[in-house]
């Protein structure tokens, strides 16, 4: 029993249950009996090297039992301890109540005393080799969070890719199998999260992340770190009454957290992450891991909530300050098309969130040309999780929203193809969000008209593209066109935001737009969406903004008179204000006098009905009755 021998002994000892457990070589039953021992042992000790050993035996048996008792019922995966999913087969029984023995264990009131004495350990010789790597070289000295940064000597670098014995050297550090443990815990019983705060182990395991552990944290241990940090986080996010809500993300800051998460995204440390041993937490999967675990944790305290608007700020500030928009953009590109998987969505969405937060936060995605990482990660392209190419798009869209000076670096991404894809795709939500995207494009300037009626196809070849005399299938605004009469609501309503942009700077598309036309007065009789029928109304009087150009089909189609319908007779006044704006600018036009005589009601009734009607109550429809009047006592332009 570890209890008969010395302190160091017992740590071997530990040791070697833990290996035991883990290579799977032991009964359940014998399994039981190592973590019951070891979880007493634990509570006893006070050398913090036998808990740290502790530690890995009741991570490696949450490991075992959790795998042992889904094997024995085929039950889904991250199952609760308490759940009933073991079903009737024995041996899945007996290895569920060892998984709540460990969680039992873990979570109890002298073992995470016992684990917050370790995770307050601190190096003096530590703090005193980093205090003179700050000095050498001026930077930071929790920049180096772990061995890993050890091989980042040019002249050792070939060496690192060796793995084979690794030299030596440790890969392991002494914090390593406790906060693996917690966040297991917390992860698989998340109920634990009260009891650790309880516990006041927030702050310990905030101060290790912020110096590296003290050099005793490998690149898992790192990971485990910010995760529990993470999960904690959470579940203090669900119980906005707490003492612990406002003060732990105060700490974030306080500790220096948010610094850490910058200087693990750092490139040198990405680089040596890439070449530690591949078992050990290194390698594209290593950065991944890190990358995704790092994004959560930062996005965590950064939803508005019931978060005190002084702490949300403070945290938003750490993260700009501390450039984790450049840092998680470099670990994207680091991992893009290197795994076979799709791109992570966890940092793209927190991406997408600052994107949404603050300009500040834009401007530093779009000078890192962040749309360019997206793309080359194949977060645009069709076969991607919907939920990654939808915060993907929301971005481009916050960016072409925003302002006329992102225009070029959103030219030079060339979304193009893909976007011609995804306004096919299978999701409306994904088809609605591309024509949004397209109608922030051209929200300030023309500048993207001409995309718009360029054949895909020519974006990828070399030499400069021209457009075609004549609107061609394979273009942007031909598919454009058609999700105007898209079967989902909302996908033509964007639709049609998009067409009246592409026409409002100028007529540069306007011999293209033919076809759209008898599309956008069903949208603006039929539609049950009040945004849709306004948007289809402004589109129609857009298509008259520069000239007569398509007046013949205009007349056509009887726009004059459906617009004269919608204002007399849409329950809601949006729609009923650009019906009459866009009926205005047809009767600028000598080519089109003869369709507004031809109304019924006459005009000029018809407006006196709706100045009647609203009698000065809306400032706006008197404002176009006016303006109407105004034009047709102007001669009629050609």
């Amino acid at each position: 029993s570890p209890m008969r021998v010395d302190t160091f002994s017992q740590g071997l000892v530990l040791l070697l249950g833990s290996a035991l457990i883990e290579h799977g070589v032991l009964s359940v039953e014998v399994t039981m009996e190592v973590v019951q021992a070891v979880a007493v042992r634990m509570c006893d000790t006070e050398d913090i090297r036998v808990t740290a050993a502790g530690a890995s035996v009741l991570k490696a048996a949450i490991h075992l039992s959790k795998h042992n008792a889904q094997r024995g019922n085929g039950s889904p995966s991250n199952p609760s301890p308490r759940s009933k999913s073991a079903g009737t087969d024995p041996k899945a029984v007996a290895w569920k109540r060892v998984l709540e023995t460990v969680i039992r264990s873990t979570a109890s009131s002298s073992c995470l005393a016992s684990i917050r004495r370790l995770l307050c350990y601190q190096s003096k010789s530590f703090l005193e080799s980093i205090g003179q790597n700050r000095r050498d070289t001026e930077e930071d000295p929790r920049a180096a969070v772990h061995p890993a940064e050890a091989v980042v000597q040019p002249a050792e670098l070939a060496a690192a890719q060796l793995e084979g014995s690794e030299f030596g050297g440790r890969t392991r550090g002494m914090l390593d199998y406790a906060v693996s443990l917690l966040a297991l815990t917390v992860q698989y019983y998340p109920a634990t999260s009260a009891k650790i705060m309880t516990a006041r182990l927030w702050q310990p395991l905030c101060r290790q992340l912020s110096y590296g552990g003290f050099g005793e944290l490998s690149p898992i241990g790192i990971v485990a770190l910010v995760k529990v940090l993470r999960l904690l986080l959470d579940d203090i996010s669900t119980n906005p009454d707490s003492p612990e809500h406002g003060d732990s993300h105060l700490q974030l800051v306080a500790e220096g957290v948010f610094q850490i998460c910058g200087s693990l995204l750092h490139g040198p440390h990405l680089w040596a992450l890439e070449l530690w041993p591949l078992r050990e937490g290194g390698g594209v999967r290593g950065v991944m891991d890190l990358l995704v675990n790092v994004s959560a944790l930062v996005r965590a305290p950064l939803q508005p909530g019931h978060l005190p608007k002084e702490v949300l700020v403070k945290c938003q500030q750490a993260v700009f300050s501390e450039g984790l928009v450049r840092g998680t953009l470099r670990g994207l590109y680091l991992v893009a098309k290197r795994l076979d998987e799709p791109p992570p969505h966890i940092p793209i969405d927190l991406l997408s969130k600052l994107s949404m937060l603050s300009s500040k936060f834009l401007s530093q995605f779009m000078q890192a040309h962040g749309l360019r990482v997206l793309r080359d990660c194949d977060a645009f392209t069709s076969t991607t999780p919907e939920r990654v190419i939808n915060a993907s798009l929301a971005i481009a869209s916050q960016a072409g929203k925003a302002s006329v000076k992102f225009y070029p670096a959103v030219d030079q991404a060339n979304l193009y193809p893909s976007m011609f894809q995804l306004l096919s795709h299978h999701s409306s939500s994904v088809r609605s969000k591309t024509c949004n995207l397209i109608g922030y494009l051209c929200r300030h300037s023309d500048f993207f008209y001409q995309a718009l009626v360029i054949p895909v196809d020519a974006f990828d070849s070399p030499g400069p593209v021209q457009p075609s005399q004549s609107l061609a299938t394979n273009t942007l605004l031909s598919r454009l066109i058609d999700r105007c009469e898209d079967i989902d609501q909302g996908t033509r309503k964007f639709a049609c935001f998009a067409i009246g942009n592409a026409a409002f700077y100028s007529s540069a598309l306007y011999r293209y737009l033919e076809p759209v036309v008898p599309m956008l007065v069903a949208v603006m009789r039929t539609s049950e969406d009040e945004k849709s029928r306004t948007n289809a109304a402004a589109a129609l009087g857009n298509l008259m903004r520069h000239s007569s150009e398509l007046a013949e089909a205009l007349g056509r189609h009887r726009v004059a008179q459906a617009l004269l319908d919608v204002a007399l007779s849409d329950a809601v006044v949006g729609p009923k204000r650009i019906a009459l704006f866009s009926l205005g600018t047809v009767c600028v036009y000598s080519s089109c006098r003869p369709h507004v005589k031809a109304l019924r009601p006459p005009l000029e009734t018809a407006l006196s009905q709706l100045a009647a009607t609203e009698d000065g109550q809306d400032p706006q429809v008197d404002e176009h009755i006016a303006r109407i009047r105004k034009k047709l006592a102007m001669p009629g332009s050609s």
